[in-house]
Formats: structure tokens, sequence, C-alpha cells
């Protein structure tokens, strides 16, 4: 049996989600990943890196515009001038009818929920996460 991990799916370091009403501890750490591969190795498979084959796994199942957010929203949240926290985290979630300009508003769509903020790390993270899927 084969695995396939990168050490850039440990980028992902989120610090906290909102649940409930409040500011909680995030769930979603990466090293949750990491006992994976540990199992993985432990069963004997063969853990593999994945070739980079590009942004097509993501664009396979997501749009282009989702995936566009994906890759610039942190960097764009800090460009921001006040300081809006180290994570993209919205606290309204708009579908429809949003113009979707602005960093606000993009993460008002395309965030469901407050369980999965945009760090420093989360393009890599992500993005390395397709290419093992789509191997």
């Amino acid at each position: 049996m084969k695995a396939f991990f990168h050490p850039a799916q440990l980028r992902h370091q989120p610090k906290s989600r909102f649940a409930r009403g409040a500011l909680r501890p995030a769930q979603e750490v990466s090293q949750r990943l990491l006992h994976l591969v540990d199992a993985a190795r432990a069963l004997r498979f063969e853990v593999i890196e994945p070739e980079d084959r590009g942004r097509a796994a993501l664009e396979a199942v997501h749009t282009p515009e989702y995936v566009n957010f994906l890759q610039t929203a942190y960097d764009e949240w800090k460009a921001m001038p006040a300081d809006w926290g180290d994570e993209v985290m919205s606290s309204i979630f708009v579908r429809e009818p949003n113009a979707r300009r602005g960093i606000l508003a993009r993460a008002a769509y395309h965030l469901a929920d407050g369980s999965a903020p945009i760090g420093e790390g989360s393009w890599e993270a992500i993005y390395w996460s397709a290419l093992c899927a789509d191997q």
C-alpha cells in the first residue's frame, strides 16, 4: 500500500476556530497528520512525496476563483491597514448576493464557518494536500 505525504502539509498551523460564539483552540492541527503518517509507516505503507503537477488537481474539483482565494487570502488579509488578526476568519457568511470585492467579502463567501481559518502557511498545505490526493 502507498501513502502520500509532503512536509509542506504541516504548514497549516491554525491557532483558533470560532465555535458556539467564541474563539476556541484549533482542532485541525498538523500534529494530527503526523499521527496518520506514523500509523501508515507502522503498517509498512510506502510513504511517498507527491509530484508537483500544478493547480490542476485543485481546479478539477474547485473553481479557479476559490483556488485563487485560498492562494491569496492570507497575504491580502495581512495587507489590510487595520490589524484584523493573524488568520483569515470571517464572522459573517454571505453566499449570494455577494459582489466578492475585497478580502472580507471573499472570506464571507468562501468560508462556510469559523472552524478553518487560513494562516500564513495554509496555502502550501492546501496545495500539497491536493497533490497527495491526486497521485
